[in-house]
C-alpha cells in the first residue's frame, strides 16, 4: 500500500515538475519567434552586427544568451564559454537574418491562416489563455508582435526547408554562398 502511494506521489511530482521545463521551452519558442522582429525595430545604440545594413542589436544577443542559460538551468558559464556562447548566438542570428532576407527577395509570403495556426500552437503550449497573456505582458510583447515574429519564423523555416529538404551539407553551402554575397559587419 505504502509502495503504491509512493509511486503515485512520484508520478504526480514528475507530472507537475515536467510542466516547468515545458513552459520554459514555450517561452523560449516565443522569444525566438520575436527576437528578429525586436532586432529590426530596436533603436539599440550598440548593434552587435549588421547584415546588409540591418542591425542586430547587442540586446538581442544578450536576450538570446539569457534564454539559453535559463533553458539549460544556469545563470552563467565560465567567461570563455560565455564568450563562445555569445558568438554562437550572434552567428545564428546573422544566419537567420540572411535566410529571412533571401526569403523576402524570392517573394516569400505567408498567409494569415498559417500565422494564426502557428500562434494557436504557441498559445496551446500554455495551460490556459491567462498564462499566455501573462507571458506576453511579462515579456513586454503584444499579440501583433508575436504574429509578426511568427510570420518571420515561418518564412525562415520555409526558406530553409526549400533549399534541400534532406541535405544539410547543401544547406550549409547555400548559406555560405549567401554570406559571401552579403555585407556582414560584426562589432
Amino acid at each position: 500500500m505504502k509502495e503504491a502511494k509512493g509511486r503515485q506521489a512520484g508520478k504526480d511530482r514528475r507530472r507537475r515538475g515536467g510542466r516547468r521545463p515545458f513552459l520554459l521551452f514555450c517561452l523560449c519558442a516565443v522569444y525566438l519567434l520575436i527576437a528578429a522582429l525586436q532586432a529590426a525595430r530596436s533603436e539599440d545604440p550598440a548593434p552587435a552586427a549588421q547584415v546588409n545594413r540591418i542591425p542586430i542589436p547587442a540586446s538581442s544577443v544578450e536576450r538570446e544568451v539569457r534564454n539559453y542559460l535559463r533553458q539549460i538551468g544556469h545563470k552563467e558559464l565560465s567567461p570563455s564559454r560565455m564568450m563562445r556562447l555569445r558568438r554562437e548566438v550572434l552567428e545564428r542570428l546573422i544566419d537567420e537574418e540572411l535566410i529571412y532576407q533571401e526569403a523576402l527577395k524570392q517573394g516569400g509570403k505567408i498567409s494569415p491562416e498559417e500565422i494564426e495556426a502557428e500562434v494557436d500552437r504557441i498559445r496551446k503550449r500554455f495551460p490556459d489563455e491567462r498564462d499566455f497573456d501573462a507571458a506576453l505582458v511579462r515579456e513586454g510583447l503584444t499579440l501583433d508582435a508575436v504574429r509578426e515574429g511568427v510570420r518571420r519564423f515561418i518564412l525562415v523555416r520555409k526558406m530553409w526547408s526549400e533549399i534541400s529538404p534532406s541535405d544539410e551539407a547543401e544547406k550549409r553551402n547555400w548559406l555560405e554562398g549567401v554570406r559571401k554575397r552579403s555585407e556582414i559587419k560584426i562589432y
